[in-house]
């Protein structure tokens, strides 16, 4: 009897592929000594000047209105824990938390199909060229992937899915606070928006009927103002001059790679862009 069996796929099996690619992939980074990227050298300072007791960022005294505390906080510990560079200590992180956004992204699309389709996900969260460019730099950017990221699963997971709303609420919350951390303001952008892309959007009043919701509001809005109002009551000019700075001054690039987006995104998905194309 030829009867064909499928030989059974562990989840085990699919984490270690991934980590083992993942080691292969970026590893190599830390093999070899790297110049400073980009804004590594502001963050490095903030990191070493930066106090726990504090949630606003300084870089040579001056208050950063661009940096969330999360990145330098956790750089400067983890810099005093192993002694290392604060460039490595930050690569090291961003290079931790892409791997940690795979292994989420592995479970979640397993979870809903099988782990083939988590292994390929995984792959496609791993390998565009985009990643591997911005991963290996010592900024918080793929720590900002995974707190998102976590946060919109977990929202989909218990509220769209199991209709528990006060948990759904309240876990995202949390995620949201740690992306807020890590990014700033835009991450609450990038939490609230999809919400109105939904099926059935967030119009539907039990879903705000919960103890969930003003408890996640009043966590959210809590960490916001503790980071946020000290923030611009230091700049001395009003706020919304210190939010349009923050928009067009200091990314005074924006408009410009707005306009490149649409040809630079199929060549930054590469290789995917080709394997989607072949069939």
């Amino acid at each position: 009897m030829g009867l064909y069996s499928e030989r059974y796929w562990s989840r085990n099996s699919g984490v270690f592929i991934i980590l083992v690619a993942f080691l292969l992939i970026f590893l190599p980074w830390f093999a070899v000594d790297q110049e400073l990227f980009r804004n590594e050298s502001i963050l490095a300072v903030g990191a070493m000047e930066y106090s726990p007791l504090s949630l606003i960022v300084t870089a040579h005294g001056v208050p950063d209105l661009n940096t969330a505390p999360l990145f330098p906080f956790a750089t400067s510990i983890l810099g005093k824990f192993t002694g290392l560079p604060l460039e490595i200590v930050m690569r090291s992180i961003s290079v931790f938390m892409l791997g940690a956004g795979a292994v989420l992204v592995y479970f979640a699309a397993a979870a809903q199909r099988t782990h083939h389709a988590g292994l390929v996900a995984a792959a496609f969260y791993l390998t565009p060229l985009v990643i591997m460019e911005k991963a290996v730099e010592g900024n918080p950017a793929t720590t900002n992937a995974f707190f998102l990221l976590a946060a919109q699963l977990l929202f989909f997971y218990y509220g769209i899915r199991r209709s528990n709303w006060d948990k759904a609420w309240i876990l995202a919350a949390c995620c949201v606070v740690l992306a807020f951390l890590s990014g700033g303001f835009f991450m609450l952008l990038c939490f609230i928006v999809p919400m109105f892309f939904f099926r059935r959007p967030l119009s539907v009043r039990s879903k705000f009927n919960t103890l969930g919701f003003p408890v996640s509001v009043l966590l959210v809005s809590s960490v916001v103002a503790a980071w946020g109002i000290p923030i611009f009551l230091h700049q001395g000019y009003p706020v919304w001059e210190s939010l349009l700075d923050a928009i067009f001054v200091y990314n005074s690039r924006y408009w410009l790679e707005l306009i490149e987006f649409p040809l630079l995104l199929p060549l930054r998905l590469m290789p995917w862009t080709l394997i989607a194309w072949l069939p």
